[in-house]
């Protein structure tokens, strides 16, 4: 996790978006990549790392994670142990190695979230909370942790020199959150997480700075009162997400006062239910609780002092040691798990602009006063490009779809395609309209790429999946079934996936009439539907399925 940036020092950061109200829109003063910020508070020259997603719009708000640091660990260190940079971004399959860790993840997209990771304080000086023989570049490594001169947090009766020395480390937290909203356009959702001497500081931050947080996620430390921190009495009630191994004698002995002091602070029954098991992790939550929150915690079967489900940085080279982290696959990822909770917390928002009104269709969006487009495609195009990204084109057709023999009475293309229209009958109008033409589209050119692999009545699995998906995302059932049997047909053994919807070589016998047939109906089909603007034809409304919708989570 090497900073991608210089430093930047707070009192410069006016300068760098001293235009943004005559601008009207919140422009971050720094970019995707992450940087070393230093900010003063308390009079402390203190700093933190900023870990700013790419392929997103900051400037819209995005919510904020204060993630702190276990005792003699560094920043560094506590996100190379998390995975927080790296679950935060985008997981790509890598091609050319297959096998390696990690790509398995190939289809992950990140929780594109600001993460600020502040260091604590040590007994001597320590900027990057490493051995003062290490250098700079050891340092961001990630594998290195200060015994001799720990940095530490004041999280009230542990650890080391911050609570020594009263180190006002809420404070510092609180000057954090204010730089994340003013210069990097954060929004209201600011979730805090720490591990073991982290974990009782963010414990402390959900009992004295709760207005500023709407969850805190202590990993492997309870609430420890001490020193100038007496007593936990939270302003309002805040999600807790706890996480104690069932080994760990930092956690155990605290995990029960500290759940039941976050459970009554959020108004409680003191009953339980189940909300995770595996055979070594368990996870439950208090009911009855205050509306918008949740406690719950985790407990986890042999697990020592340890961030569950991850290795310690620098023990790869290591026997399989208990002490370096190696855990059964049961273990929950305590980091996922974690934001995965927080996500649904946080409040739902419009891309720009927070004067579109209540609409969640897109089509009914008004452009902002900053885009020129008004026109729905126009103004996607224009904010894409705005974005850095490019503006797909099509590909050029090599194989035109044939209707000869199609139907043209909207009963006998519902019937010859097995259009199930639930999907469609949920979708707004204007929706629905915008989501035809692009699919109408679509069906014709993976027709089209489908069709340039054939040899005889072969074509490749990977172009003929490619389609299925494409037919069956929309319930063309028929269309669907003619690739289906196709797949039925074929030995796959020979043919490894090397990633899903991939196998090189492999190709499957097509009933190509068939399959032409059932997709020049299904064309139009939808040209139906598109030529109506998006009006379903009288044949659809029979054939919609009418469910009740039950929400499972009214109670959290």
């Amino acid at each position: 996790m090497e900073p991608s940036g210089t430093f930047v020092p707070f009192f410069l950061l006016p300068h760098l978006f001293f235009s943004l109200a005559a601008a009207g829109r919140c422009t971050p003063a720094l970019g995707a990549g992450t940087h070393l910020v230093d900010l003063n508070s308390g009079g402390l020259e203190r700093r933190f790392l900023l870990d700013v997603p790419a392929g997103v719009d900051v400037g819209a708000g995005l919510p904020a994670l204060i993630s702190m640091h276990g005792y003699s660990a560094s920043p560094y260190y506590y996100s190379l142990l998390t995975g927080t940079a790296r679950y935060n971004e985008d997981q790509h399959y890598d091609e050319r190695h297959p096998t390696a860790a990690g790509s398995f993840e190939y289809l992950q997209r990140g929780y594109k979230w600001l993460v600020a990771l502040p260091f604590g304080t040590a007994e001597k000086p320590s900027p990057h909370c490493c051995p003062a023989n290490a250098s700079d570049a050891a340092c961001r490594g990630g594998t290195l942790l200060d015994q001799s001169n720990p940095c530490s947090w004041n999280a009230g009766g542990c650890c080391g020199t911050a609570p020594d020395r009263r180190v006002d480390d809420v404070g510092f937290v609180r000057a954090i959150a204010s730089w994340l909203k003013s210069a990097m356009c954060a929004d209201d959702d600011l979730f805090a997480m720490g591990f073991s001497n982290g974990a009782m500081m963010a414990n402390r931050l959900g009992c004295d700075a709760a207005d500023l947080f709407r969850g805190i996620a202590p990993v492997e430390g309870g609430i420890e009162l001490g020193g100038g921190f007496t007593e936990c009495r939270p302003s309002r009630a805040v999600s807790v997400v706890q996480i104690c191994g069932a080994a760990d004698g930092v956690c155990n002995t605290t995990i029960g006062p500290t759940m039941a002091t976050w459970a009554v602070a959020a108004g409680c029954a003191l009953s339980t239910t189940p909300t995770y098991e595996s055979a070594t992790s368990h996870c439950r939550r208090y009911v009855g609780c205050a509306a918008g929150a949740f406690v719950e915690w985790c407990m986890v079967d042999g697990l020592a002092h340890e961030f569950s489900g991850h290795l310690r940085p620098g023990s790869t080279a290591r026997p399989p040691e208990k002490d370096f982290g190696y855990q059964p696959a049961t273990n929950i990822d305590g980091f996922r798990y974690v934001m995965n909770r927080f996500s649904t917390l946080l409040k739902p928002k419009r891309p720009h602009s927070t004067s579109r009104g209540g609409s969640c269709d897109p089509a009914e969006w008004t452009a902002d006063e900053n885009w020129k487009s008004k026109d729905p495609k126009a103004l996607a195009h224009e904010i894409a490009t705005f974005m850095g990204g490019e503006w797909p084109t099509r590909p050029v057709r090599k194989v035109q779809l044939a209707a000869d023999g199609v139907p043209t009475g909207d009963e006998e293309l519902f019937e010859m395609t097995m259009l199930n229209p639930t999907l469609l009958s949920e979708m707004s109008l204007k929706t629905r309209f915008l989501f035809l033409e692009v699919y109408l589209e679509d069906l014709q050119d993976v027709y089209s790429e489908v069709m340039e692999t054939l040899k005889g009545d072969k074509v490749t699995y990977d172009s003929l999946r490619k389609f299925k998906h494409l037919a069956i995302s929309l319930a063309f059932n028929a269309v669907s079934d003619v690739c289906q049997q196709a797949f039925d047909k074929t030995d796959f053994d020979p043919f490894p996936e090397v990633a899903p919807d991939e196998r090189p070589g492999c190709v499957c016998p097509l009933d190509v009439k068939a399959f032409t047939q059932q997709t020049a109906a299904a064309v139009a089909l939808v040209k139906m539907m598109v030529d109506a603007e998006g009006e379903l034809p009288p044949a659809a409304e029979p054939r919609i399925v009418r469910v009740e919708k039950k929400f499972y989570y009214d109670d959290i």
